[in-house]
């Protein structure tokens, strides 16, 4: 997981997808774990490439480029919430 961040309903990763790494093993880890996943792409073509891997199925926000970073947390992080950095 990329960034781990903790909500009221618990902890929550978000992985940032570029399309060259395995997306559906970073997202198993943490489901293995427990803990539910959201994926930001960093480019329209990862945005696609992550929609071909997992459909409709997939809790994908937004292509990095074009984030507007308070309405992402908003939609993750209802209220208040603190960032914890996962390295």
């Amino acid at each position: 997981m990329d960034i781990l961040v903790q909500t009221e309903d618990g902890p929550r990763a978000i992985e940032i997808e570029t399309g060259k790494s395995d997306a559906k093993a970073n997202v198993e880890k943490s489901e293995m774990a427990g803990v539910p996943v959201t994926l930001v792409a960093t480019e329209r073509e990862a945005f696609r490439s992550i929609k071909r891997q997992f459909g409709e199925h997939a809790n994908l926000v937004c292509v990095l480029e074009e984030i507007d970073w308070d309405r992402l947390l908003r939609h993750i992080l209802p209220g208040e919430y603190k960032l914890h950095d996962s390295a």
